[in-house]
Parts: structure tokens; C-alpha cells; sequence
């Protein structure tokens, strides 16, 4: 899956867990969502796992904050 790909998937995990209706938008990041809380981030984060059949480190975990970033880091994985 090339970059792009990932980040649509990114988008739209994202937009399903936060019940956005529709996939976020590329530039979409925590920091700027009351709705992405930490119980939220850990639902965002299996979602990925699954999504993408990975595991995240806890460092991982914690530094995905953006879909830039989770993007990112999945290339780096797969």
C-alpha cells in the first residue's frame, strides 16, 4: 500500500472512531479534537492495528497525534 493509500485508511479509522460520519481530513490532529480523548486514542489505535495487522510500541502509541504522524509511522512499519 503506497503512502496515500495508508492515508486514506488513516482518515477514515479515524473518522469512524470519533463518529465524524465521513473520513477526517489529512491534516486532522489531536490537539485540535476534545472528541479525540485519551479513551478515544487507545479505540483509534486497535482500530489500526487491525486495520493495518500491526502492533504499536508504547512509544508509538504516544506520539501518534496526527494523521500525519500515525501515517508516517505505518509506512515506516509495513
Amino acid at each position: 500500500m503506497d503512502h496515500n493509500g495508508i492515508q486514506q485508511a488513516v482518515c477514515e479509522v479515524i473518522g469512524v472512531a470519533l463518529e465524524q460520519g465521513q473520513p477526517v481530513a489529512p491534516g486532522f490532529c489531536r490537539a485540535e479534537q476534545a472528541a479525540w480523548d485519551s479513551l478515544k486514542h487507545v479505540e483509534i489505535v486497535f482500530a489500526l492495528e487491525d486495520r493495518f495487522n500491526l502492533q504499536f510500541s508504547e512509544t508509538d502509541m504516544q506520539q501518534m497525534d496526527s494523521v500525519n504522524k500515525i501515517t508516517q509511522r505505518i509506512s515506516e512499519l509495513l
